[in-house]
């Protein structure tokens, strides 16, 4: 429960990525927790809150139930469009 996962935002066709700073413990990885780091990311228009469309699927769910019911070593990939990272100021 303490091993590390490592959490990204990849865009889809250039591969442009955020790697978020801090990593999460695989206690950690929940919904909630995620989508508060993800928060902590500045925004280049400071009174927007981030909007990503993965974080609104099955699929992101499974992935989550799936990192936390691991035995190794994970990544946490979320796919973005350009507009989606663009909204970042990193």
């Amino acid at each position: 429960m303490n091993s590390r996962i490592k959490v990204m935002l990849r865009e889809n066709t250039t591969k442009r990525q955020i790697v978020l700073p801090v990593h999460l413990r695989r206690l950690e990885v929940t919904r909630a927790e995620l989508l508060g780091r993800i928060g902590m990311i500045p925004m280049k228009n400071k009174s927007n809150r981030f909007a990503l469309n993965y974080l609104h699927t099955a699929s992101f769910l499974e992935e989550l139930n799936r990192i936390q019911a691991s035995n190794q070593e994970e990544k946490l990939i979320i796919p973005c469009s350009s507009e989606e990272i663009e909204q970042f100021d990193v």
